[in-house]
This record gives structure tokens, sequence and C-alpha cells, in this order.
């Protein structure tokens, strides 16, 4: 059971969250922008949710780089902490934005909500296995 939990986790961020990024963007680009509110609330959550996925790129690609995290040193433990903490703000202030665009259509109601929710679970799943 857990291995199939691991997978799928795997699966989901690896895969499914960054194809979902990307074709939200392409979508928000060639679609007609409407101005109201529930936009620019599931603009801002997918923003936010964009952000904190480039923030664990950066980080994970610089942890592979540098043969692993050490948090036996004080100061990279802090740098990581400090980022743990910043992307998990962002991707939950992100899901409280797409929640607060959802009630009305528009190009990123959907791809707000599934960005964000995928990367609060990703904060989560690295701070319980750190």
């Amino acid at each position: 059971m857990g291995t199939f939990i691991f997978v799928t986790y795997i699966i989901v961020v690896l895969i499914a969250l960054p194809c979902m990024t990307i074709g939200g963007w392409i979508r928000w680009w060639r679609a007609k922008k409407p101005r109201s509110l529930p936009y620019w609330l599931s603009l801002a959550g997918f923003s936010s949710a964009t952000l904190s996925e480039l923030v664990a790129i950066f980080w994970i690609a610089y942890s592979h780089t540098v043969g692993g995290v050490s948090f036996a040193d004080s100061r990279p433990a802090r740098i990581y902490g400090a980022t743990f903490v910043c992307s998990g703000l962002l991707s939950v202030s992100g899901l409280i934005f797409a929640l607060g665009g959802i009630w009305r259509k528009n190009p990123l109601r959907w791809h707000s909500v599934i960005c964000a929710v995928g990367m609060v679970v990703f904060w989560i799943g690295i701070a319980t296995t750190g």
C-alpha cells in the first residue's frame, strides 16, 4: 500500500502537475480574458501555485547539484526551512485565491485549484519525509 501511494505521489507531482501548469498558461494565453473578480482571483491563485512550483523545481535541482540536503550544517538548514515556509505559504495562498475564483467560469478556474492543491500536497510530502 505504501508503494502505491509513493508511486501515485511521484506521478502526480512529477508528471501531471507540470503538464497542468503548462496547459493552464497556454489556455490563459489563448482565451478571452474576462475582467471579473473571480478571474483575477483564479489568476492570482494560479500564479502563486506556479511560483511555488518553480521554487520546488529550483530547490530539487540545487539539492541534486550539491549532492543532497544536509541538515547538519545550520546555514543550509535555515535556507531550506525558509524555502519550505515561503513555498508552503505561496501554495496555501494560491489555494485560497483559487477557491475564491471558482464560482464563475473563467479560463483558469480548475487549473488554479488543481495546481494549488498539488503544490500543497507536494510541500506536505516534503515536510513529512524530511
